[in-house]
């Protein structure tokens, strides 16, 4: 009897030993707060949002609870969020955007030579255009701004349209609500073919459950050059 007492704490032993050595293979779960704990992260980020003009989007309820938002949440540096948020909302908003590669989608070209002068230069032409942006951030990822639009005469801006791409899940571009010509006013110090004007395009994001009214600044030359320069609210 006493014999296969022994015998059976071996095993249980072999078996325990085996159970921790499966263990060790076993992907490590990842740190996780307590649903207090979380709770608390969560009204912190929305008080950061909300010192900054962002409210909540009650038109498509945000799901905290969500694994995928949650893992998003728990690593979003609160630190971080409030500086990205501060340089969002200032007068330069998030500024010193990358150039990408202008898209000129028509195949009309202005003319090589003024006969007319400069102010009287017309080619009778409209010419659609490209412009973007972008932006990486350790809160939103990647972005990338794109504003389209065509002028006439080498004068006349008309806005077309506008998108934002971004790689993080929990930022997006809602929506485009309007937008305002900034005219290529004539500069006896510029010149005339290079001044720019451009378009101010208002948007709205999301980010994390929360939404705001912002505004992308493309600016361009006559012949379509130029970039999409900032974004902010």
């Amino acid at each position: 009897m006493r014999k296969i007492s022994v015998l059976l704490c071996l095993g249980l032993l072999f078996i325990l030993g085996c159970s921790r050595e499966d263990e060790k293979d076993l992907p490590t779960k990842q740190d996780q707060l307590s649903v207090d704990a979380y709770q608390v992260k969560v009204k912190e980020m929305q008080r950061i949002f909300s010192n900054y003009g962002w409210s909540e989007d009650r038109q498509v309820p945000y799901d905290y609870n969500d694994p995928r938002n949650r893992r998003e949440i728990e690593k979003l540096d609160l630190k971080e969020l409030e500086d990205f948020l501060r340089e969002f909302s200032s007068d330069e908003g998030l500024k010193n955007l990358d150039e990408q590669l202008n898209l000129e989608k028509s195949a009309q070209e202005p003319k090589e030579s003024n006969p007319l002068g400069k102010v009287d230069w017309t080619t009778k032409a409209v010419n659609s255009y490209s412009v973007s942006g972008s932006h990486s951030s350790s809160v939103i990822g990647s972005s990338t701004s794109l504003v389209n639009f065509s002028i006439k005469d080498n004068e006349v801006i008309t806005f077309s349209s506008a998108s934002a791409t971004y790689n993080n899940a929990n930022v997006s571009f809602v929506q485009v609500n309007g937008h305002n010509i900034i005219p290529f006013y004539p500069n006896a110090n510029q010149d005339y073919y290079d001044h720019k004007g451009g378009i101010n395009v208002d948007c709205k994001v999301k980010a994390y459950g929360q939404t705001a009214t912002a505004t992308m600044y493309a600016r361009f030359n006559r012949n379509g050059s130029g970039s999409v320069e900032s974004f902010r609210i």
